[in-house]
This record gives C-alpha cells, sequence and structure tokens, in this order.
C-alpha cells in the first residue's frame, strides 16, 4: 500500500511539474479561461444585460458558466496529453514496475483534479475581479463546494476520454458536445430567451438547475431543489465516468499484456 501510494504521488507531481515547465500547457490552465470569460464580458455584456432586463449584467451567472467551461476545456487537453504518453511506451515500461499502473492512472486523475480546480479558481476570482457577486456565506460554500466537485467529476471524464482512444485527435469531437451543453443553459441568458424546441433541454440541464440555485441563494430567496438536482446530476456523471474509465483502463491493460 506504501508503495502504491508512494508511486502515486509521484506519478502527480511527476505530471504537475511537467505542466507548470510547459508554457502552453500553463497558459491552457489559467490564460485562456480566463481570456474566454473576458471576452463573454467585453463582447456579450450588454447582450446579456438586456436578455437580464438589467442595465448592467449579473455575471455571477456567466461566471460560474466560464468556470465549467474552464475545467472541460481543459479536460480534452489533459485527456490528450495522457493519450501520448500512452503511445509512446511509458505507460508499458510502467506496467513492469513494482508499483504498476493503477498508482499511475490514479495519479494522473489526481493531477486532473488539481489542474481543473485551479483553472475554475482562477476564473472565479478573474469573474468576482470584473463584477461577479456572490451574496452571502452559504452561497460562497455553495459556489466553493461545486468546484471542487465538477473538478473531481471532470476529472473522471478526464480519465475515462484518456484511456478510450490511441488518437488524441479523436477527442476533439468531445468539445463541441461539451459546449453545447455549457451554452444551451441558463448561465448566459434566460430558459426563455431559447428558442421554444431547445427550452425544455435547457430547463433540465444541470447547469440551468446549479446556476439558478446559486442565483436564488444569493438573492437571499429559497433555491428550492435546484441545487440537489445539481448534486444529483454531478454525482450520477460521476458514477459514469468511473465505470467508463475502469472498463477502458481494463481493457487498455489488457492490449498491454
Amino acid at each position: 500500500m506504501s508503495l502504491k501510494l508512494t508511486s502515486l504521488m509521484l506519478h502527480t507531481r511527476r505530471r504537475i511539474l511537467r505542466t507548470i515547465r510547459d508554457r502552453a500547457s500553463m497558459s491552457a490552465t489559467l490564460l485562456t479561461p480566463v481570456v474566454m470569460f473576458l471576452i463573454m464580458r467585453i463582447l456579450f455584456g450588454d447582450l446579456i444585460a438586456a436578455s437580464q432586463g438589467r442595465t448592467s449584467p449579473d455575471l455571477a451567472a456567466v461566471c460560474l458558466l466560464m468556470v465549467l467551461g474552464a475545467q472541460w476545456m481543459n479536460s480534452t487537453y489533459c485527456a490528450s496529453e495522457t493519450v501520448r504518453e500512452r503511445t509512446s511506451g511509458f505507460t508499458a515500461r510502467i506496467a513492469v514496475s513494482p508499483g504498476g499502473t493503477v498508482p499511475l492512472v490514479c495519479g494522473e486523475t489526481l493531477y486532473y483534479a488539481i489542474r481543473f480546480l485551479s483553472a475554475a479558481l482562477a476564473t472565479l476570482i478573474v469573474g468576482v475581479a470584473a463584477g461577479a457577486r456572490f451574496h452571502g456565506a452559504a452561497t460562497i460554500t455553495v459556489v466553493l463546494l461545486a468546484i471542487v466537485i465538477s473538478s473531481l467529476v471532470s476529472a473522471l471524464m478526464a480519465t475515462w476520454m484518456a484511456y478510450s482512444t490511441t488518437n488524441p485527435e479523436s477527442l476533439m469531437m468531445v468539445t463541441p458536445l461539451l459546449m453545447t451543453l455549457l451554452f444551451l443553459s441558463a448561465g448566459v441568458v434566460g430558459t426563455d430567451s431559447f428558442v421554444e424546441p431547445v427550452q425544455p433541454f435547457v430547463r433540465h440541464n444541470p447547469i440551468t438547475h446549479l446556476v439558478e440555485g446559486v442565483t436564488a441563494l444569493s438573492a437571499d430567496s429559497d433555491p428550492g431543489n435546484h441545487l440537489l438536482i445539481a448534486l444529483a446530476w454531478a454525482v450520477g456523471a460521476g458514477v459514469i465516468f468511473l465505470i467508463g474509465a475502469s472498463r477502458t483502463y481494463s481493457r487498455a491493460q489488457t492490449q498491454l499484456s
């Protein structure tokens, strides 16, 4: 157990140090999400305010949306890096080491979670500096818990993607699906602002439940079941990603042997 735990931490540390030394990875982690939020604020601020019926946009919902976007964009980057590492033969060499590949996969997943958490916090800090406001200790606690939970779920998703293919370019097809889920929500404009055919999807989108729950809590009103529904979606997605990651990892191990 001690050997596996030590190996896990070594693999996590190895990936973190490699990211710190790589300017492209650091930019993807910290700079790109921040720029994306600022673009949303500068270019679409008036449109968002008009859809909200306000003179200035309520950036709290947009900030939550960009936090999730930061994590999901980084998930494809991280998974692609792992696929390249696997196809280079590194995983095969680790497979014959005393620690085996289980600490490698767990260490990578922990690294993903740390990277996604860093990207989310950077976006949150810039969002607050740009005018996003979360009122009350309960609201701030919920937002921070949501960031931690989404980081873990996104890490499991990235692990699943990393072991589901040997072609890193194929992971790019996941990005449009994630962006569709992201923007077909009440994070930028209200549900009623969408065309009628997609309103049911927007209304039941877990991101919409998170945004509406946090918005209600920040306004010191009853969030209803929104936060519980968002949590249930996150737990369900996490279980699915964990099962998917376990199966794809087992299949990859079979191919190595």
